[in-house]
């Protein structure tokens, strides 16, 4: 992916996230083998090699063929289904599943999810050779998250036989597929699988000879590849996963002994690669070549003779049956009544690598089935979707971060800003202040595109909130500080509530406006003064003893200005910030009235009488 950066708390909201359904399934993770001693997996998980696991169930019958099963997107296997019935993550049967009319020796059987309900899915079999063709659904949100059926052996098309090889294949850039099945004496029909459910198959005329219908089906690249193993060759066709259209037909005989019978594309879809379902002779003993590889180009085909040598099994391998690719780009093939896994490396080169994994077990017929389009091509769109870490508003100075679900690595990501890009913005998780409905388009080389869905992001912060900020008065009285708003919530720092508080001591106080997304805090300053206690004196006697020589106030808390009058009421001293400095010298003895104006608001003003001697 382009551009992307993951933060760890997104990446633990992602594990958190494990139950969460994406259309289709990024690189499936394992294969299962089907067996009637113990059917067994391989997990491509984790180690450089897949490691083999053991269910502890088994094809209850003689053999055990048709084998399909569904992942979560990380890998993990959420149901499997043979011909037993259908079976949980932790590989009990779904009670639901009881009676399907899959049948043992039923080639393939194939599954998808429902277009619309991603948490459910289509399960496709028939009752082996040529006959009628069927479907389950599986639905799993029921027991806890552990699925069972909602539907159980519904016809799919009544009256008609179909043989036993089907295939799904994603429609591209959409979360629609094509069930394709060949109909018995007919061609190949397509179904198309979409939110309206299963349409009525459409035939293509093409290949009516089948001859009883035993053998593989399978997709990849635009090629289609049918293994007819009673005729000993294979039908090949372009099909056009857009439209659903065949084209360039031909067929190509196998020199296998006794059927054409698994088959699987190179990841490059330059060869074709054929197992034969009984290599022994009449007398039951290993003979001739057992794996085709048939090269596009140069209409060659190369073989291998394998068999088993597993020393610690002694079954008798009777063939090799399905093919199917695993994560790594290698083909996988289990051998029919043997205890090995065949594996070809690097099958698309010329000098094509075969090795085995020894098991545990002697396996028989049938490799789980999945959507090889979902699995390796890269034009596909799955659903994407975007969420938002928090609540959907902003309060002020406010950053949120979008994100966006796990995506495959070719797609080019774009986030729109009410309907334009927002620019240089194209990773996995985009921050984001300002209110808008946020979006991402994303693409990918095929030309595939989607859109999200769309969060809007509301701008719920308080706006500037109009108050007094700072308040003065006298100490001992009580002071009522306001905080004039509607529709908000106020707390003071007190744990007072309400639009007022009452205090009386100076200081800074706060307090928090809050709506029911935000919040909002302020300050209000009080400074409080204490108020005057004067100490005026009645008689001065400026006569140059030094005692008693200037008019002395004192017990003043702040400036204050001083007025002198004389009996007739005219101002003959004036100074407007007094500093204890006035004799009246200039003045003749006598009687003096004097007005004391303090700049305190605390304080009063004082009249009274001066006696200068």
């Amino acid at each position: 992916m382009k551009n992307l950066s993951l933060p760890f708390f997104l990446l633990l909201f992602f594990l958190f996230r494990l139950s969460v359904n994406c259309y289709g399934q990024q690189k499936i993770s394992n294969l299962l083998f089907n067996s009637t001693e113990e059917i067994t997996g391989l997990n491509f998980n984790e180690a450089t090699q897949p490691q083999a696991f053991y269910t502890g169930q088994m094809a209850n019958s003689t053999i055990g063929e048709g084998i399909a099963h569904a992942e979560n997107a990380q890998g993990e296997i959420i149901f499997w289904v043979n011909s037993n019935g259908i079976f949980d993550k932790e590989h009990r049967l779904m009670p639901g599943s009881e009676g399907i009319y899959a049948h043992p020796s039923s080639t393939e059987i194939s599954l998808c999810p429902l277009p619309d309900h991603p948490s459910r899915y289509y399960v496709f079999y028939n009752n082996q050779l040529c006959s009628e063709l069927y479907y389950s659904v599986v639905d799993m949100n029921q027991r806890n998250g552990l699925g069972d059926i909602s539907q159980l052996n519904v016809p799919l098309s009544p009256g008609a036989d179909f043989a036993e090889g089907l295939e799904i294949i994603r429609i591209p850039c959409s979360k629609n597929y094509w069930l394709l099945a060949k109909e018995c004496g007919k061609g190949l029909r397509k179904f198309k699988i979409d939110e309206n459910g299963i349409a009525k198959g459409e035939e293509s005329g093409m290949y009516t000879n089948d001859l009883g219908g035993r053998g593989e089906l399978d997709y990849h690249k635009g090629k289609i590849g049918y293994a007819v193993t009673f005729n000993n060759e294979a039908y090949f066709a372009d099909f056009d996963p857009a439209t659903g259209n065949f084209s360039n037909h031909q067929i190509v005989k196998f020199p296998s002994l006794n059927g054409a019978y698994g088959l699987e594309f190179s990841p490059d879809g330059n060869k074709a690669y054929v197992t034969d379902l009984s290599n022994r002779d009449i007398f039951g003993n290993p003979a001739g070549n057992n794996l085709f590889a048939y090269d596009f180009t140069t209409k060659k085909i190369k073989s291998w003779a394998i068999h088993n040598d597993n020393p610690a099994c002694f079954s008798q391998m009777e063939g090799l049956d399905h093919i199917e690719m695993g994560k790594d780009g290698n083909l996988y093939i289990s051998q029919i009544n043997g205890c090995q896994i065949v594996v070809v490396e690097s099958p698309g080169s010329d000098e094509a690598v075969i090795r085995k994994i020894n098991v545990n077990t002697i396996l028989s017929a049938g490799i789980s089935d999945h959507i090889q389009t979902d699995f390796l091509d890269a034009d596909l769109i799955r659903e994407v979707r975007i969420f938002l870490m928090g609540e959907p508003y902003l309060c002020s100075g406010e950053e949120k971060t979008l994100y966006t679900n796990e995506l495959p690595e070719s797609s080019q990501l774009q986030w729109f800003k009410d309907g334009n890009p927002v620019p240089d913005e194209n990773g996995i998780q985009l921050k984001v202040n300002k209110a808008g409905n946020y979006s991402l388009y994303i693409s990918n080389d095929a030309g595939c595109t989607a859109t999200s869905n769309e969060i809007n992001l509301q701008d719920r912060s308080i706006p500037p909130l109009k108050y007094q900020d700072k308040y003065s008065g006298c100490m001992g009285e009580t002071h009522i500080l306001t905080v004039n708003v509607e529709d908000l919530d106020i707390t003071w720092s007190d744990g007072t509530t309400g639009n007022s508080v009452s205090v009386q001591e100076s200081g800074t106080y706060a307090f928090t406006a809050k709506n029911e997304y935000c919040s909002k805090s302020g300050l209000i300053e009080l400074s409080l003064k204490e108020k005057s206690s004067l100490k005026i004196p009645n008689v001065i006697t400026p006569n140059g003893d030094n005692h008693n020589e200037y008019f002395i106030i004192t017990g003043a808390t702040e400036k204050f200005s001083l007025s002198i009058y004389n009996r007739w009421g005219s101002i003959v001293y004036h100074d407007p910030d007094y500093q204890n400095n006035w004799n009246g010298k200039e003045l003749s003895k006598g009687t003096y009235y004097y007005k004391i104006n303090p700049y305190n608001q605390c304080s009063e003003r004082v009249k009274g009488w001066l006696l200068i001697l």
